[in-house]
């Protein structure tokens, strides 16, 4: 959504300082009226209203009142699913555009935001006015942009890929367009425009290319990742691993004392929770309502058990939130912390810090060794391996007579 601003590092600026704006549609207040004024006098009287607009807290918009609210209100929702999905926020005021075609005769230009201010948009009922307030999100450049140039044009700009420069009240806007003004004048066709637009920007995928190829070498060290780039159509086992548990060995290699699974489980998963508890790289599979997400709860809780340090990541915000939410019923609430949510502003990771340090100084083993004893006497002992035995003979793996179900009977072999 475009917008009409007579002093973008000022707007910038106030923003930073905690100040709310909110939308001016320039048509519904019809500054020319009938008069047919030259454009150069239009744009003059434009500007004169979108700098007292902007003196009162509004920034103008080029657009009606009612195109002004639907526009608002579809980015509202739009930034609302990204951040529910993905945990991020992709709402940001591009302040400034490099603008370019690919050749002279090219009737096509192009646009690209150059620094990007993340903000949020709200109101108090259906019935009210949006307002636009900063997001405590760091301002950015746009790395795309910055790799697009150096890729397709190559042209570096070193001084606009680390710390931006700032002034006495955040970030140094002119400074930073004539940064971007210098490096491209000699580029036929480019031209820094300082313009202002609101909409959504997403750079989780380029992101995640640009820390692969940065990163190929130092990432090819781990014998995972080695085996993905050069081999994923085998299996991987890492060098003398002695292969992934099987679900038979649960009871005898996970005695009570060291299972620390509060959901329920079969045999299975907790295969997979022995596995992950003695490190092995592994894919969990299986249809929806089958318990994924809840063995992934019950191995989280297994290596905080054993004094273990887990992330959990998702492509979905849903994902993470089902698994917090079935850790939290168990009483790991307070062991957990949420890195990259909606809810992970500085106030609340401390205190989510703070409940995690004060339920580990509280916590005590004397509870947990009675229940295991317990749970150790009702199993009692463990019956070893079975032996082979000849086809249609009775197994007993005990000194006393074995009893077939539903009789009273000890079950006879068959006679030769």
């Amino acid at each position: 959504m475009p917008f009409l601003c007579p002093d973008v590092p000022a707007l910038e600026d106030r923003l930073a300082a905690g100040q709310k704006f909110r939308a001016l549609a320039l048509k519904d207040e019809n500054p020319v009226g009938p008069r047919d004024l030259p454009p150069g006098e239009e744009a003059a009287l434009l500007a004169e209203v979108a700098a007292d607009a902007f003196a009162k807290g509004q920034i103008a918009v080029p657009l009606t009142g009612a195109e002004t609210q639907a526009r608002l209100l579809e980015l509202y929702r739009r930034a609302r699913s990204d951040l529910a999905e993905g945990g991020t926020n992709t709402l940001f005021l591009s302040a400034g555009f490099l603008r370019w075609k690919r050749s002279e005769d090219d009737a096509k230009s192009y646009r690209a935001p150059l620094l990007l201010i993340p903000v949020k948009i709200s109101r108090r009922s259906a019935q009210s006015d949006f307002v636009i307030e900063h997001h405590e999100d760091d301002i950015r450049f746009n790395a795309t942009l910055l790799e697009f140039l150096k890729r397709d044009f190559d042209l570096a700009i070193p001084e606009l890929e680390g710390e931006l420069p700032r002034d006495g009240s955040g970030h140094d806007l002119p400074m930073i367009f004539e940064i971007l003004r210098r490096r491209v004048r000699d580029v036929a066709g480019f031209e820094v425009v300082e313009e202002l637009a609101l909409s959504t920007f997403s750079f989780a995928k380029f992101l995640m290319w640009k820390d692969l190829v940065d990163r190929t070498d130092s990432l090819r060290e781990s014998a995972l990742v080695r085996h993905l780039v050069d081999g994923p159509e085998t299996a991987f086992l890492a060098p003398d691993a002695p292969g992934l548990p099987e679900p038979r060995e649960v009871d005898r290699r996970l005695p009570p004392e060291t299972l620390f699974a509060p959901l329920p489980a079969d045999s299975s998963q907790l295969a997979a929770v022995l596995a992950a508890q003695e490190g092995h790289d592994f894919v969990l599979i299986g249809p929806p309502g089958t318990g994924k997400s809840q063995t992934i709860a019950n191995i989280i809780s297994q290596c905080l058990g054993l004094g273990k340090t887990v992330l959990f990541v998702a492509e979905k915000a849903a994902a993470l939130d089902v698994v917090q939410r079935r850790l939290a019923a168990s009483g790991l609430g307070d062991a957990v912390l949420e890195l990259h949510s909606a809810k992970a502003d500085r106030k609340t990771v401390l205190g989510q810090l703070g409940r995690s340090w004060d339920r580990a100084a509280a916590a005590s083993e004397t509870r947990w060794v009675q229940v295991t004893g317990d749970l150790g006497v009702r199993r009692g002992p463990r019956p070893p391996p079975a032996l082979p035995r000849p086809r249609g003979a009775a197994a007993c793996h005990r000194p006393a007579p074995c009893r077939s179900r539903g009789t009273g009977r000890a079950p006879q072999a068959p006679r030769g």
